[in-house]
């Protein structure tokens, strides 16, 4: 840890794709300088995402002090039955799980405290102000998601947690106060709905003023800008004014081979007096094969049933059918296609 890094709190983690990003930013493969931001406390509370979390801020661990991958990679390709460590990687290994947490936000209030006291110590260690990022669950907000749910009678996006677990985001936001947050989602949160209104303008509201949204009388204020457009959001502007695309990333424009939209919203502290540089959008259309030409053959395995390669695109038919019938019976087809 170096005092002038930019420590950054990564909530409802998954396995740590935005950690992973602000981490090697300014660090080099063969650098020894750290990288500009620290992850000091990541959040997931699913088991098999977790244990990824964990294993990428151990390797980030190693990275930065210097040590040997060797051992690591060993363990890794099963070359090696057990991983013995040296007392240095056992220290990355244990400052590891003081970064990576299992933890289910929203469940247990007390627990919830005692995180959001943990965070704070880590962040107390630093010189510079915090970095929160993060993304809340998104299977309420998207489409296929939606889709999903329209086919359940029983289903109710009055009573789905899910839909206000960025709360646990704002309550966050409120405690740690950082200079800069850095929210994600999927782009159906932008016309998802909670009793017949969209929940994304109320989502802009609670985002630039946490503390009101919270209840509580004094608190720092926000301004929420878009990646790709003009757009901004200040406290006191009308959300339902605002046009939600503004904050889409559509990622095969940057390069990414990929179509993958998402909403970004970059929150920065009133009080600076910055206007964040939008993403340039790239020039040639990149695809899979210009990235993954080259690499070994690759797929992943069933885990029960045996496999093979009948099984396994028999398996894909069959997700895929259901995929599309589920999408026949959904409204948003329209917007999922489009």
């Amino acid at each position: 840890m170096c005092k002038k890094q930019y420590p950054v709190i990564d909530l409802f983690a998954g396995p740590g794709g935005l950690s992973e990003g602000f981490s090697s930013f300014g660090l080099g493969n063969k650098s020894k300088s750290p990288s500009v931001f620290s992850v000091v406390v990541s959040i997931e509370k699913e088991k098999t995402a977790h244990a990824t979390l964990m294993l990428r801020s151990y390797y980030r661990g190693l990275i930065v002090k210097g040590l040997s991958l060797t051992n690591y990679y060993a363990w890794l390709n099963g070359e090696s039955e057990t991983y013995k460590k040296t007392v240095q990687e056992d220290e990355a290994w244990n400052a590891a799980k003081s970064h990576a947490l299992l933890h289910e936000l929203g469940v247990d209030l007390e627990a919830d405290e005692e995180l959001e006291n943990h965070i704070l110590a880590k962040l107390k260690g630093f010189d510079r102000s915090s970095v929160l990022i993060g993304g809340p669950p998104c299977q309420a907000y998207s489409l296929v998601g939606r889709a999903r749910n329209k086919g359940n009678s029983s289903y109710s996006a009055e009573e789905d947690h899910r839909h206000f677990l960025y709360r646990e985001y704002l309550k966050i936001l409120y405690r740690t106060k950082p200079s800069i947050f850095v929210m994600e989602n999927v782009k159906g949160i932008l016309s998802s709905k909670v009793n017949g209104e969209r929940i994304f303008p109320s989502i802009l509201k609670d985002l630039v003023a946490p503390h009101e949204a919270l209840g509580k009388e004094l608190g720092k204020k926000y301004v929420i800008y878009s990646l790709v457009t003009n757009r901004r959001f200040r406290y006191g502007d009308d959300p339902a004014s605002v046009e939600g695309t503004d904050f889409l990333i559509r990622s095969e424009h940057y390069g990414i081979p990929q179509k993958r939209h998402r909403v970004i919203l970059l929150g920065i502290e009133e009080s600076i007096d910055v206007i964040p540089d939008k993403l340039r959008a790239s020039t040639t259309t990149i695809n899979v094969r210009d990235v993954t030409s080259g690499l070994p053959p690759l797929r992943s395995r069933l885990s029960k049933g045996g496999d093979s390669s009948e099984k396994w695109v028999k398996i894909i038919k069959e997700v895929s059918q259901e995929l599309i019938d589920d999408l026949k019976k959904s409204e948003q087809l329209p917007e999922l296609v489009g």
